[in-house]
């Protein structure tokens, strides 16, 4: 279900503010976990892996962050490779991607 821009924005305001001055851990996990599913929801993914990796330094041993970066970050390289492969399909840089997932 989509929601309005508007709705949008204010979500993301709100949730940012409850992750800064909110004290109890419960709650802070669920604010950052649901900024992340707003950053993700609009394709946002670089905002969304800066907030995982501060609920990272903040709860190191928090097993259930874990597997965010490992859904962000294909996701994030992909609309990367997409978009250099768009802007610049000739440059070294596209080469060197290529190669670099030829070898994986």
């Amino acid at each position: 279900m989509k929601r309005p821009v508007g709705a949008s924005l204010h979500a993301e305001s709100t949730l940012n503010t409850l992750c800064r001055l909110v004290n109890e851990k419960k709650i802070r996990n669920q604010g950052g976990r649901s900024l992340i599913a707003e950053y993700t929801a609009k394709e946002e993914l670089g905002k969304a892996a800066a907030v995982v990796w501060a609920k990272l330094a903040t709860d190191p041993v928090n097993s259930g962050l874990f597997y965010l970066p490992c859904r962000l970050y294909p996701d994030l390289a992909g609309k990367t490779m997409l978009t250099l492969a768009m802007v610049a399909p000739k440059r070294a840089a596209m080469y060197r991607m290529m190669a670099h997932r030829l070898a994986q």
